[in-house]
């Protein structure tokens, strides 16, 4: 069920609003997610009882001897009391709700819990409204009284026959008018004057608009410049062979010299929000000048409903008491803003100066960190070539280790070659040698035998025999 002028408020929302200002009503979620008709009764008449600003006996006490004689409580019971809320709660409904949202009987003996919650929502905005606007119109009342009894005693003074110098009066009235025509004109020239100084601070302040733009592009310039610079920089310390105490102290300063400057870029940044801020402050004056326009096109429209002669004296007297003071005030304001767009423009060149020599000295301390740089960078170059000699020489002694690795790896496998033949002719001259010596041995045992048996027998022993083979 949508309602299109009706704000459906949630139901936690509603029960803590009734609470807050109907603590007797004791409102829980129960009542308006499960509805019942004597509790939604109570709701329905409270809220009523303090938009319509009734008692707290209506809706309760009514005399239905003298709506209706044959009224029995004990037979109606409190029907009658329901059907005058249901009358009200209507018509002040379709009154909130523009005629969207009506109330029916079956609202109070059987609600229905999307109906109760719009019926509720419709009602707890309107008296939230009405317990904000209530204070003004009060007020209004209260004016409207005292200008009702001013009016009341201006004629009861005339009827009376208070005899005055009406043509004298007007005379003079007349000429304190034509004071106040000059007056005014005289605050026309001064505002005059005052908008040509506000279009010279318009202006002003989109210079200075333009001017802050150009200092936001150059900071973004600046940083980008520092971050390829840290970037140079770390090429740099990755490129070097060995990072020497001059070097890293170096680094470190360059390090400190850039939180600097990243810490003056930080309130170069604040110092424009604060001209963003006042450039802002100036958007207020402009506004409290339309306002002031204003206030001087109501005062030519009242000085012009004053002119006629039916004016009455004291009404003629108290519009220029009124008047006057309001030109005191526009004077007093008018000042007042003088003064201030005055300080604002101090205080916007003194800003102006002050961003020229942070951003003068944001370029010189660039200017020396990219000397710095330009500095590491030829100590980076010479320790490149440096490097580049080392490599060259650490190529040429590999190439030559290589060479002697590979020669000596040749002799020691000719070595191994040539132990392998030593040992396999060493091995085939020990086995020749062993069968030359078993021969020898066979052969000497041989002579032996034959020499004890010639011994023995005592014979002449043959030479060829005891010749042997080499």
């Amino acid at each position: 069920m949508v309602y299109h002028n009706i704000a459906n408020l949630e139901v936690g929302v509603l029960t803590k609003y009734l609470n807050s200002h109907f603590s007797q009503l004791n409102v829980n979620h129960t009542d308006i997610t499960h509805p019942k008709g004597d509790q939604i009764y109570e709701i329905y008449a409270t809220l009523l009882k303090s938009i319509l600003n009734l008692p707290d006996r209506a809706f309760s006490e009514v005399p239905l001897d003298l709506i209706c004689p044959s009224y029995d409580p004990d037979v109606h019971g409190n029907t009658v009391p329901k059907f005058l809320l249901l009358f009200h709660l209507n018509n002040c409904l379709q009154d909130i709700t523009n005629k969207e949202l009506a109330v029916s009987p079956q609202d109070f003996f059987y609600p229905c819990p999307d109906r109760t919650r719009a019926i509720l929502s419709s009602l707890v905005v309107f008296h939230r409204f009405l317990g904000a606007i209530r204070p003004h119109m009060d007020c209004i009342t209260d004016f409207q009284k005292r200008r009702l009894a001013q009016f009341e005693e201006m004629k009861q003074r005339v009827v009376s026959g208070e005899s005055e110098n009406i043509p004298a009066l007007i005379d003079a009235e007349k000429q304190k008018m034509a004071e106040i025509n000059q007056q005014h004109h005289n605050l026309e020239a001064e505002w005059k004057d005052l908008c040509d100084k506000i279009e010279v601070e318009k202006v002003r302040a989109v210079e200075l608009e333009r001017q802050k733009e150009e200092q936001v592009v150059t900071l973004k310039t600046l940083k980008c410049s520092v971050e390829s610079l840290q970037v140079k920089l770390d090429s740099l310390k990755e490129d070097l062979v060995s990072s020497p105490e001059e070097i890293r102290a170096r680094v470190t300063q360059l390090r400190t010299q850039r939180d600097e400057m990243s810490n003056s870029v930080s309130s170069l940044r604040n110092a424009g929000y604060e001209t963003e801020c006042r450039l802002k402050s100036f958007a207020t004056g402009q506004h409290r000048i339309k306002l002031l326009e204003a206030e001087c096109v109501e005062l030519r429209e009242r000085v012009s409903a004053l002119q006629p002669k039916s004016i009455r004296r004291d009404e003629l007297s108290r519009q220029q008491r009124i008047l006057k003071q309001k030109l005191d005030d526009l004077e007093v304001e008018l000042k007042n803003l003088k003064e201030s767009i005055v300080k604002e423009h101090e205080n916007l060149q003194w800003d102006r100066a002050s961003h020229q020599r942070v951003v003068s000295d944001y370029k010189e301390r660039i200017i020396d960190v990219q000397k710095e740089l330009e500095a590491l960078r030829e100590r980076g170059e010479e320790a490149d070539h440096e490097l580049e000699e080392l490599n060259r020489d650490y190529h040429r002694i590999i190439c030559e280790i290589n060479k002697v690795k590979e020669s000596h790896s040749n002799n020691m496998k000719n070595l191994d070659h040539l132990s392998k033949k030593s040992e396999q002719k060493f091995t085939l001259e020990t086995n020749k040698w062993h069968d030359f010596v078993k021969e020898k041995e066979f052969v000497f045992k041989e002579c032996l035998d034959a020499l004890t048996a010639a011994n023995d027998e005592n014979v002449p022993v043959d030479p060829s025999a005891m010749e042997t083979e080499e």
